[in-house]
This record gives structure tokens, sequence and C-alpha cells, in this order.
């Protein structure tokens, strides 16, 4: 199987571009970005080391039975102009649905037609096209098929994620995209997404989702040697939205995490050969930017959750895995509390503190985040003191301490970022 090659929610590696070399993909310089003055709260000094790196790709861009070789190469150029997206790497996916046409795709919700698009696609042969009625007034609109292409995913339990193109016509009200994949309608994972799986924001046109296995609700009792029968897809929306025709499934698949390489990038050059003779083909090189040089994990980890703490302090070990220095978020809640004035997060093993001192109250929630370099209140960013932990790979000792007279309680470190590791 060829590798799954994404650039933001674009895929560059279907019938209209394949990708037959990536180099620079492994391997590059480390180099110190910046050190900041630890003199006053709020400011730390920062070790973390970035590789900066271009991976070149290089292969051919085609023309379709709807487009012509021009508009295929302006529709990638358009994609291309979007910075600080993912450059992704999938090695290891299982694709759910063929769409060779909408045969065995059914409306639910707003929607009363679908129809085949072979001129708008993302994977196959074309999309699902359907549209979106609002005087139904059921909230949403969207497919579901009981004939999807099942995959036996029994070997790696929870593991992995389940992922879907989605084309929007509008961005104005949408609350979600909502994906069920399973067995049939009374057993399978769900999942509502509110942004694309880089964190982007949904937009007019292609987006890409990302669901993890293991943070997905599960209805039934699913069969994991035979996932992907039962799919539904809604688009779910506010009573601002307004009729629509243009809504897209453009493919669902699965990915294994591990084998999913991330890089925050921009493209710096898409440069195809025009002194082609064949006017539905020609070669193109691409370069892409990698701005941090190492892969990030699609979403976040949970790797320790310590919950109903009333002590004054709490311990716990950590546990991170990958092949660069993790950058983890400590999220605190603070359940109740009285007179909590000062809050201390250590991490015993690389012996570093920060101290968070201000007058705490119920229901706040406090965020230390090593990778961001920050540290908020309720989103609100505040001042600390010290230095903000630094992590390593493999077992960590961490401690959160309070200074109150009343009770509170600390929940769950979140690794956020670097989890896959540099390739």
């Amino acid at each position: 199987m060829s590798s799954l090659v994404l650039y933001g929610s674009q895929n560059l590696s279907n019938s209209k571009m394949g990708i037959s070399q990536i180099s620079g993909f492994r391997g590059s310089n480390s180099q110190i970005q910046r050190i900041n003055n630890a003199r006053f709260p709020g400011s730390t000094v920062v070790d973390k080391k970035v590789s900066d790196r271009t991976l070149s790709a290089s292969g051919v861009i085609r023309s379709t039975a709807d487009l012509s070789l021009e508009e295929v190469i302006n529709e990638y150029s358009k994609a291309f102009s979007k910075e600080d997206r993912y450059f992704r790497i999938s090695q290891n996916y299982e694709v759910f649905t063929g769409l060779t046409d909408e045969t065995g795709w059914q409306t639910q919700g707003d929607t009363t037609t679908i129809t085949f698009d072979t001129e708008t696609l993302q994977y196959s042969d074309g999309s699902i096209r359907f549209d979106g009625d609002v005087s139904i007034a059921a909230g949403y609109s969207g497919v579901y098929t009981t004939t999807g292409t099942e995959a036996d995913l029994s070997s790696y339990g929870t593991r992995g994620a389940f992922e879907c193109w989605v084309y929007l016509p509008q961005t104005a009200g949408i609350t979600g995209i909502e994906l069920k994949i399973g067995n049939d309608a009374s057993n399978y994972y769900s999942c509502i997404a509110t942004n694309q799986y880089d964190d982007t924001n949904f937009e007019v046109g292609w987006n890409y989702i990302s669901c993890r296995v293991a943070t997905m609700s599960v209805t039934g009792t699913l069969d994991t040697y035979g996932v992907g029968s039962y799919i539904s897809v809604k688009v779910n929306y506010s009573s601002t939205m307004t009729d629509q025709t243009e809504f897209r499934l453009g493919g669902v698949l699965w990915q294994e995490e591990e084998r999913t390489r991330n890089f925050r990038a921009f493209v710096e050059d898409f440069d195809v050969d025009m002194q082609h003779y064949d006017i539905n083909r020609a070669n193109f090189n691409l370069s892409v930017f990698v701005y941090e040089g190492v892969a990030e994990s699609t979403g976040s980890f949970n790797v320790l959750g310590l919950t109903a703490q009333t002590g004054a302090t709490a311990t716990g070990t950590v546990e991170l895995d990958g092949t660069y220095t993790p950058y983890p978020a400590v999220s605190i809640d603070i359940i109740s509390a009285t007179n909590v004035s000062d809050l201390t997060l250590s991490n015993t093993t690389t012996g570093d503190t920060v101290q968070v001192t201000r007058t705490y109250s119920a229901g706040e929630k406090v965020v230390i985040d090593t990778d961001k370099r920050i540290v908020t209140v309720n989103g609100t960013s505040v001042d600390y003191d010290d230095v903000l932990p630094r992590f390593i790979l493999g077992n960590n000792n961490i401690q959160i301490a309070m200074s109150s007279t009343g009770i509170e309680s600390e929940d769950e470190t979140v690794q956020n970022s670097n989890l896959t590791g540099e390739a």
C-alpha cells in the first residue's frame, strides 16, 4: 500500500496527484531557536531545540474526466497557498468508502437528494454530494450506508483514528461534523468534531476531521474483526443555516497513529513542468518547509489522571513515549477551594518547579502548557515564577501542591504534542 499524503485537507495521493518520492523525511540537525530572559514572572528559559527542514516531493499531476490539467493545477495551487497546515504522511490506513458511485448511500436529517460528483473529489472516483433543506428542521444534513467496506481492526485495540473528508459550502451556523462507524446502526463508534484534524477551523471547501478511537463513544457491542459496513456522516448546524445543495462526503478511513507523521508546514514552491507533451499529465516538484522539524500526534493523549485529590499535595508518575523531547500540558481543575493563594507544579525527575501565585476560586481551570510556554486560568494568561518544568522521555515524577485551608482537586495531565516524535 502506498502512503496517504495530505497537505491540510488536500489529498496528494489520489487520481489527480501521485507522489513518487519524498526526500528529507528523516533526520536533520538541531539548533537552539531562542532563549528568553527568565528574570521576571511569566518568562522562562526555553531549551526547546527546533530543527527546521525542507521536505521535497516529486510525482505526477493529472487531469480527470471532468477537469483539465490546468484546472487540477489551479486546485492544488490554491490548496498550497494556505499556511501553517499539516503535511501528513500515513503509512498504514484502511479505506471504508470505495466511492465509485452513490449506490448504497441514503439520506438522513434535512437531506433529500444524493448524487455522485466526479469533479470535486479527494479519494477514489468522486464524492457523495448531498443537499440540506432546513425547512425540515432536523438540525443536520447527512448521509449513511450499511454497505461500506469492512476492515479487520481487531489487532489495534483502541489505537488509531477514524477520519473523513467533508465539503462545506458555508461555515456560518456549523456546530460540528458527526461521524459514526461500526457494524450496524446499533453497534458503532461515534464522535463529533468541531474543527479539522490540524486544529484549523472549518472552512468553505474541503475539511478533514479526525477522531481517535480511544476517545470515541461506543454504542452497543462492536465486532472489531469487521468494522466499516455501517457509516454515518452528519453536518450539524444551528438555526442560522440556509438551504444548501453542495455538501459532500469525500471518503472515510482509519489510520494507525503510530505510523502517521504530521509536520507543521507551509509550501515553499510548487513547480509543474510545463514542457510536457501529454495534455493530461505533467511532472511536478513540491518543496514543503517544516518549520518545527518534528512530527506531532494528531490529537491530545491523556497520560495521567488524578481525580478526587483532597490533600494539599498530589503526586503521580507520567510515562512519555516518542523520540523527541516531550512538552506536555498539565490541566488542573479546582473543584472546591477556600483561601487558595498558591499553586506549584514540580517535576522532581528534572528538578524543575513553576509557581503560580494568585487567589483561586472553585470552578477554575489552570493549564500549564510547556509547549506553548504559557500558564492560563480559565483561558486567560497569567504570570508565573521560576521555570516551566522540563519533561523527559520515559518516567517523570510530578507533584502538584497548593497553599489552602480548603479542598482542592487536581485532574489529568495531557501530552498534546510530539507524542509521535520525529521520524
